[in-house]
């Protein structure tokens, strides 16, 4: 009877027909309702016949029963504006660094100045009235830096329900370095939950459906190095990534082990020549020779034009006086005082939100 009325249907053609016995054949017309492991048959208007599928899509390829050609058996291509296949306007070379100024409100009556600060904070020095207070950005800037490693607040931020440990602003300019690139490959040294290579492959697929994260650690997926992954008191509702689709999706490889050594580096090669522009992501060991080991070993996997980017320079201003460590931030302009010399230069154009815990850590390739 359910097959009857699928098939009854106005300007159903023999093909949609044929489609449908074959799906009813395979006990799939049953499922006249969507849910989750069920396929539905949906009849839209204008007489086409859509297969949306559940958890498991595989089972319904389109075109699959002959003669049926794959735009019949699938949804509609989307007509997209001729203004969406236009090349982006190219991005300036690199940034030294950011310039704002307030609008004509000027509430809080800002006095500015554009040096960039010791710690790679741009137009710190400059000054804002608040409570009756003048205080700097750098006092703002730094002192959320202070509040969201004190309280943790890295733990309590997440992407498809799973712990990504990366502060908001950061991941909006992140994201938009992913965009403006458009990297085809994105190696990211410190897997640890696995949130960011989700995150970062979200965005990479959206514009090269082939496209790869190539992610690394050590350690599982499972464990996070904070204690305080998934349904922890920080996170309740976060869970392991292993959870989501895109972490099994041909999006995403995860390779465990140290990203230095050398049979780690050998799959990296393997996988990075397969892709024509690549980005690095380096989250791992904050140590300042762990970050300058991988900063030497993986700029050959770097394309030109693209980015090394060095994430938490704000640990070399929070710990290196205490444990005599250059951290991240050190580690960096060595590299690019160093081996990088002439074909790394610190980009701030992505520092224009002002607040970043990755101040002097976008790297960019101008040189091979």
């Amino acid at each position: 009877e359910k097959l009857w009325l699928v098939l009854n249907r106005p300007r159903f053609s023999i093909c949609h027909a044929v489609l449908a016995i074959c799906f009813y054949f395979l006990g799939f017309t049953s499922a006249m309702q969507q849910s989750e492991g069920e396929v539905l048959l949906k009849w839209i208007s204008g007489g086409q016949l859509s297969i949306v599928a559940g958890a498991a899509p595989s089972l319904v390829a389109g075109g699959e029963c002959p003669p049926c050609s794959a735009s019949e058996a699938v949804q509609e291509a989307i007509d997209f504006p001729a203004e969406c296949s236009a090349p982006l306007p190219p991005s300036p070379a690199f940034a030294t660094n950011v310039q704002l100024a307030p609008g004509q409100a000027n509430v809080g009556k800002h006095t500015l100045d554009f040096d960039v600060n010791e710690w790679g904070i741009p137009m710190a020095n400059s000054t804002i009235q608040i409570n009756g207070k003048t205080i700097t950005y750098d006092d703002i800037v730094y002192g959320y830096d202070l509040l969201f490693e004190d309280l943790m607040l890295f733990s309590r931020t997440s992407w498809y329900g799973v712990a990504t440990q990366q502060d908001p602003s950061d991941a909006f300019a992140l994201q938009d370095v992913l965009w403006r690139v458009q990297p085809d490959l994105v190696i990211e040294i410190g897997t640890n939950t696995g949130g960011g290579a989700i995150f970062y492959a979200s965005i990479v697929r959206e514009y090269n459906p082939d496209g790869m994260v190539l992610t690394i650690d050590p350690k599982d997926p499972n464990v996070d190095w904070a204690g305080q992954g998934m349904g922890s008191g920080a996170c309740p509702h976060c869970r392991s990534v292993r959870c989501t689709n895109i972490w099994h999706s041909k999006n995403i490889k995860f390779i465990q082990g140290f990203s230095s050594e050398s049979k780690v580096l050998t799959q990296v090669e393997q996988v990075a020549k397969q892709f024509k522009r690549v980005l690095v992501m380096h989250d791992g060991s904050h140590w300042y020779n762990d970050v300058l080991t991988d900063l030497m070993s993986y700029d050959r996997f770097i394309t030109v034009g693209s980015y090394m980017i060095v994430q938490d320079t704000k640990m070399t201003r929070m710990y290196s006086k205490t444990f005599g460590n250059g951290y991240p931030l050190q580690s960096a302009r060595d590299f690019v005082a160093g081996q990088g010399k002439g074909r790394y230069v610190i980009d701030k154009q992505f520092e224009y939100l002002l607040y970043s815990q990755h101040h002097d850590g976008y790297l960019r390739k101008i040189k091979a």
